[in-house]
């Protein structure tokens, strides 16, 4: 099961380049069979709705607006499509983002304001909830190493083709401890798609199946055709 493991929308992320319905068919045409929507969960984005006009239960309708619009879009042209987030802490190490992997709808409107949390608060969350987090980009130019004992995992490679992303020291990063590799095209724009992304040994059903696959390991790393993955052990 090709899979996409970072991906914005226009709908919720301001950075996002691409409406949702537009960007699943863009991945149906390229050969993933799935998509784990990862907009962005940001104080700054959520106090700009707020304008002390809606309540935090219509913003969040808002937010999870981008993973709605790209769920009916999957059902339409065949792609699986899950929630995920990608969340920074106000209190948190540098300007560093976090894919969140578990996370429910009802999850996101019981539980505000997780940016306010650092990363120790948010490892004790995501161990009683069950949810997967990976550090996103870890050496991109405003970023830092997470403390590798409040991850789960690393993205070891990040496709996005504006930004320097050093994904040779993420990748040591993980050589040189116990987390998970991932990878993504960390999917703004339309010429994003670089090929870049998870092969699952077998089908999901849920979030919670790829939780387990990457848990097992079961998978494997699928980057742009000019690079190769080194072997670990």
């Amino acid at each position: 099961m090709f899979t996409e493991l970072h991906f914005h929308t226009s709908e919720t992320s301001f950075c996002g380049k691409v409406p949702a319905e537009d960007g699943i068919k863009a991945y149906k045409a390229y050969g993933y069979d799935a998509v784990v929507v990862t907009d962005h969960l940001y104080r700054s984005y959520y106090e700009s709705y707020y304008n002390g006009k809606l309540s935090y239960e219509e913003v969040t309708d808002w937010w999870l607006g981008g993973y709605h619009t790209a769920k009916a879009a999957g059902d339409k042209y065949g792609l699986k499509v899950f929630l995920g987030c990608e969340i920074s802490f106000d209190q948190g190490v540098a300007d560093n983002d976090y894919l969140v992997y578990g996370m429910t709808e009802e999850m996101f409107y019981e539980h505000r304001e997780l940016w306010t949390l650092d990363e120790k608060s948010f490892r004790e969350f995501a161990d009683k909830h069950g949810l997967f987090v990976a550090q996103a980009h870890p050496f991109r130019t405003w970023c830092k190493p997470c403390p590798v004992e409040y991850l789960d995992g690393v993205e070891v490679f990040n496709s996005h083709p504006r930004h320097e992303q050093a994904n040779h020291k993420a990748m040591e990063m993980w050589l040189t401890s116990d987390l998970i590799p991932i990878c993504g095209s960390d999917y703004h724009d339309p010429d994003a798609i670089r090929g870049c992304g998870i092969d699952f040994k077998r089908d999901a059903e849920s979030i919670r199946d790829i939780i387990d696959m990457l848990l097992k390991r079961d998978y494997r790393l699928v980057l742009p055709g000019e690079y190769t993955c080194p072997a670990k052990g």
